[in-house]
């Protein structure tokens, strides 16, 4: 990002103008057409660049909104699980230990899950503020 910057200024130079224009001109038909080659080779990379940046901008604008999606979504599995094990869904049957056990290790997977994207949204707000 701080080299496109400056990349950037650089071209709004105007000494950097003269310059160039005194090294151009010194240059034979074959070296300028070997340079307008290698500028635009330049520019394509410049573009590859700037869209792998945009799609990591997008990605980290929209990771809230999936985040809270997959953190609502295990919570309402986590209910669900606390239901089961309390035994308040009507009409089945009652666990047995190792559907207990079964349970409470998915209980626990979804919380660890719950608190892993916390520190996710944690990591992408310090990231968008340094942006």
């Amino acid at each position: 990002m701080r080299q496109a910057t400056a990349a950037l200024n650089a071209l709004s130079d105007v000494d950097n103008d003269d310059e160039m224009r005194k090294t151009l001109s010194a240059l034979s038909l074959r070296q300028l057409e070997l340079r307008v080659a290698q500028v635009l080779d330049d520019l394509q990379n410049s573009q590859n660049d700037l869209a792998a940046y945009n799609s990591q901008l997008v990605s980290l604008q929209t990771q809230p909104e999936r985040v809270q999606n997959a953190m609502y979504t295990a919570s309402q599995q986590i209910q669900q699980i606390r239901n089961r094990l309390d035994g308040n869904n009507v009409g089945e049957a009652a666990l047995r230990p190792s559907q207990q056990v079964l349970l409470q290790a998915k209980q626990a997977l979804l919380n660890a899950q719950i608190d892993q994207q916390r520190k996710s949204l944690e990591g992408n707000t310090v990231l968008q503020d340094t942006l």
